[in-house]
């Protein structure tokens, strides 16, 4: 453990792999249950890290760092540059601030090439990015990946914000590898709950293709959502990603913030609840948060010249699902409140009739990707629930006037109620 020791270089065009424990970890080195508490600034610098610049090895056991990080390009709360293995069971987490001056950041890695299986990527400090293009990105994770993960989990946190110009992502700026979340362990069980998270709590700030988890996919991601207000100023915002090359199935976006205000996704133009710019598949998919734009603004998706299927929104009326499909995508098995029109033959749904079983079928019907609480509640995913068992005895709740309820401690859920508790 490295504490209470600030690292400065001086403003330099060429300096490479700067980090608070090591610059350069090479291919036959470990860095194990290691951790930084100093603030490393090293303006100019690229590929610079709380814990290492650029990391060929292993990273091992629970890796961290807790100090300010600044640098360049590629700037890392954890590594610059990763593109060495990542050690089954790791806990690999961020809680400083990481800021690139001429480039892409990410929470913890400021690029990654590296497959996961089995570990846990977790950012608790704000990320700002600047000056990034099609080849850099900036997210509350990593800001360029590359790297499949399965079995793993990739979170932002509530009070991560998440900052920067192009390619800004809550949890990953530009991302070209397959995210699979879920229920499985490592056995490939159903674990009774949703133990892969791939989630963002925090707010994204940026210009264009900034989504609430991606700010670009090409991808094949499974089962991730996003909670974070996003407030960005130019072209191709989401709910989920900013623009949509890949493949995007099992996701929602429901923005809470923990005011109450500014709950909404808002850019310029091709906005949409869960992409703003699609040419690649949506499929099991739902937004409930309101969209906001100038131009090709759509519940669901902006602009589409991909596949759009099984989804719904039924919460706004303000846009319709699709803005534009531009001619060439396809659109099938949707649902919406509102409809101008209805190019797209959506299934409008009316508000008394939203929260009926009845409504979605036969579309929506397929028991192992939806839950219904007929009568109560609109679809949800069933990969992101978890069963909760009241261990007490239930009480006589004949009308007596008064208020009652259930011993709420004696509520239990295989997953300790965590997702009650997240944040």
């Amino acid at each position: 453990q490295i504490g209470n020791i600030n690292l400065h270089i001086n403003n330099s065009t060429n300096a490479q792999y700067f980090g608070g424990v090591v610059g350069e970890n090479t291919t036959n080195g470990t860095i194990e249950n290691a951790t930084n508490g100093g603030n490393v600034v090293a303006d100019g610098v690229d590929y610079v890290g709380g814990i290492v610049g650029k990391n060929s090895g292993k990273l091992n056991g629970e890796v961290s760092n807790k100090g300010s990080v600044t640098g360049g390009n590629n700037v890392g709360g954890v590594a610059g540059f990763n593109e060495g293995s990542l050690a089954s069971g790791s806990v690999i987490t961020n809680e400083g601030n990481v800021k690139a001056t001429n480039g892409g950041a990410g929470g913890i890695f400021g690029e990654n090439t590296a497959d996961g299986n089995n570990v846990t990527l977790i950012n608790k400090g704000s990320v700002t990015g600047s000056k990034t293009d099609d080849a850099h990105g900036t997210g509350g994770v990593i800001g360029v990946n590359s790297g499949n993960f399965i079995h793993s989990s990739l979170i932002n946190k509530v009070n991560a914000q998440v900052s920067g110009q192009n390619n800004v992502g809550g949890l990953i700026g530009f991302n070209k590898g397959n995210i699979i979340g879920g229920r499985e362990n490592t056995n490939n069980e159903d674990a009774g709950k949703y133990i892969n998270q791939i989630y963002n709590n925090g707010t994204i700030v940026g210009n264009s293709n900034v989504g609430g988890l991606f700010g670009q996919n090409s991808g094949k991601v499974v089962a991730g959502y996003n909670t974070g207000a996003i407030n960005a100023t130019g072209a191709n915002i989401g709910g989920i990603a900013g623009s949509n090359a890949g493949t995007l199935d099992q996701v929602f976006n429901t923005v809470m913030t923990k005011d109450g205000q500014n709950q909404y996704i808002k850019g310029n133009k091709n906005v949409g609840g869960i992409t703003g710019n699609n040419s690649g598949t949506i499929s099991n998919a739902y937004n409930t948060t309101a969209v906001k734009g100038t131009n090709i603004v759509g519940n669901i998706v902006g602009v589409n010249t991909g596949n759009v299927t099984n989804v719904f929104d039924v919460v706004s009326t303000e846009n319709n699902l699709v803005a534009s499909n531009a001619g060439k995508g396809t659109v099938s098995k949707t649902f919406s409140l509102h409809e101008e029109g209805n190019i797209f033959k959506h299934t409008v749904v009316s508000a008394n009739n939203k929260n009926n079983k009845d409504t979605y079928a036969p579309a929506l019907s397929d028991e192992n990707t939806w839950k219904y609480y007929d009568g109560f509640q609109t679809p949800l995913l069933k990969v992101f629930l978890t069963s909760a068992k009241y261990d007490g005895t239930v009480p006589d709740f004949t009308y007596n006037g008064k208020e009652q309820g259930l011993d709420a401690n004696k509520v239990n859920a295989n997953d300790g109620l965590s997702a009650y508790h997240n944040n």
